[in-house]
């Protein structure tokens, strides 16, 4: 009877182990030896007479890419500064970082990177000021209508026709970013918008819109330096091919002409059209 127990409680724990050894194969515990330094990084802002907001962001706890760390020149020299303790997991090679100025301006060109294997523990350097363009649509900012309330198009059947729209409103404004541009339009009978957006890489602007009647459209086009908007647009529903070149085009800062023509699948104007003048509301 004993020898049975003992047989018995043999095979449970070689069972056991088994399970142990499999679950380890299976399920590794990761153990990752961290080497605690602290690390100091000093960045010249180029400038001792302004009282800066500079930040620093990064990788790796406590630095995040969402929220930065303050940094600060207590001798007013015009380099900003911060010391913290950070634990480097091993099998980390680099650290990225980079500089916040003022909250949410990012310095210029690609995120900076130190190597977490050297003895380097302070790291000097000089921000990057990202060059301060102008909204490419800062034309367009404001308030229009329609000049003399005028506006002409050509129908499905080629007739020409003119008409009077009165209280046309247009409000043209930046949102949160120097890049694009909203336009609010109420023409009485009907509603709607458009968002523009600037790609500075590509060199061409963006654009999309939705009108009452589930009139929306898509498109991409150009701008230039006299802020003339050109851009090809298709329209949903439209599904033959055909699609739209609006152009906006300045005579002078109070006044923009505004051009929309219709073109089939093979780039050939179908005669359909509308246009008008727009000038400025000056309050």
């Amino acid at each position: 009877m004993n020898n049975h127990k003992t047989s018995k409680l043999l095979r449970l724990r070689f069972i056991f182990s088994t399970l142990l050894v499999i679950s380890m194969v299976m399920f590794p515990i990761h153990s990752y030896a961290q080497k605690k330094r602290q690390l100091t990084f000093n960045v010249d802002m180029k400038n001792k007479n302004t009282d800066f907001n500079v930040q620093l962001r990064g990788d790796f706890g406590p630095l995040s890419w969402y929220e930065g760390i303050k940094m600060l020149d207590p001798d007013k020299d015009g380099v900003y500064t911060v010391s913290f303790d950070f634990e480097t997991p091993e099998g980390i090679e680099f650290l990225n970082y980079k500089y916040t100025l003022n909250g949410d301006d990012w310095e210029a060109g690609e995120n900076r990177k130190i190597t977490l294997k050297s003895n380097e523990n302070t790291f000097k350097d000089t921000f990057r000021y990202a060059e301060k363009s102008e909204n490419p649509f800062k034309k367009f900012i404001g308030e229009w209508t329609l000049k003399d309330d005028n506006w002409e198009y050509v129908d499905e059947n080629l007739t020409k026709r003119s008409i009077k729209i009165k209280d046309h409103h247009t409000v043209c404004k930046e949102i949160n970013t120097k890049n694009s541009i909203l336009l609010i339009v109420d023409t009485g009978a009907s509603h709607g918008s458009a968002f523009w957006s600037y790609d500075s890489d590509k060199k061409e602007i963006n654009t999309l819109s939705s009108f009452s009647g589930n009139r929306t459209s898509v498109g991409n086009g150009t701008i230039d330096k006299n802020g003339n908007v050109a851009s090809k647009v298709f329209f949903q529903g439209i599904t033959d091919g055909r699609y739209r070149i609006y152009t906006y085009k300045w005579v002078s800062e109070d006044e923009y002409v505004l051009k929309s023509i219709e073109y089939d699948k093979n780039h050939k104007p179908t005669g359909i059209s509308y246009g008008a003048s727009f000038v400025k509301i000056n309050k």
